[in-house]
């Protein structure tokens, strides 16, 4: 389909950051979500099948990196941390890119489901255990990105390792991801 089609919304399409569409039968949702839910369930809408809710500048939601698109001005923002368990990186690099993407003017949306997910076998319990830190620490992350201050004579990029850096200096990564980051970056 072509981005109109898939996405019908107001916002302009070079405010646009990011998409992240619902997934339906086996959706990605948290551990405590799928011990207290049914599943697999689809996403149902009377509305047509493109609409989409844009999130406020001011708001920080949580999206995955299934059925996700980034367009290319966001990419350096698609690093996952590699320090946190990867239920929790992807969550994570979420909050991390709203706070750069609130900064530069590019918008959030979410759409309906675009697909369909086959989730492999999971253990729940493992699961909610690997989580922790999303039940745990991702208040305070919020509240962390929601009161720093930006740089806006640094590039995008200066800015993404400055706050890399002070993550790590708050005990939410660890120091491989200053590295990892750093090497990222080097593309952008």
């Amino acid at each position: 389909k072509t981005f109109p089609m898939m996405c019908d919304t107001h916002v302009q399409r070079e405010n646009i950051g990011v998409i992240q569409s619902a997934a339906n039968k086996q959706p990605d949702v948290d551990a405590i979500y799928r011990l207290t839910r049914e599943s697999p369930f689809d996403f149902k809408s009377k509305a047509d099948k493109t609409a989409s809710v844009v999130i406020p500048q001011d708001v920080y939601t949580p999206f995955n990196a299934q059925a996700t698109l980034w367009f290319q001005r966001c990419f350096a923002l698609m690093f996952l941390p590699t320090t946190v368990h990867g239920r929790v990186a992807d969550i994570w690099r979420s909050y991390i890119a709203q706070y750069i993407m609130h900064q530069i003017g590019q918008e959030l949306v979410y759409t309906g489901a675009w697909v369909v997910q086959d989730r492999n076998a999971h253990e729940y319990l493992k699961d909610f255990a690997a989580e922790e830190d999303l039940y745990v620490k991702s208040g305070a992350l919020v509240q962390f990105l929601a009161s720093r201050g930006y740089n806006q004579g640094n590039s995008v990029s200066q800015n993404l390792f400055d706050l890399y850096v002070d993550l790590y200096e708050r005990d939410f990564i660890e120091e491989a991801d200053i590295y990892h980051i750093s090497r990222w970056l080097e593309y952008f």
